[in-house]
């Protein structure tokens, strides 16, 4: 594998996004499910993995 740098490469903004579905059969879960993973605690676990912040 090899690198491929391009002019603007650096100025890109991440943006990553997370949604409950309005018709899951379990929506306090998949809500909750979305709020941790919007969290501090997501964002730390997601910078540990090579996530940006957005």
């Amino acid at each position: 594998m090899r690198t491929v740098a391009f002019a603007g490469a650096d100025d890109v903004v991440p943006a990553y996004e997370i949604a409950a579905l309005a018709d899951s059969p379990q929506q306090a879960l998949a809500g909750a499910f979305v709020d941790r993973v919007a969290g501090p605690a997501g964002a730390a676990a997601l910078g540990k993995r090579g996530f940006l912040p957005p």
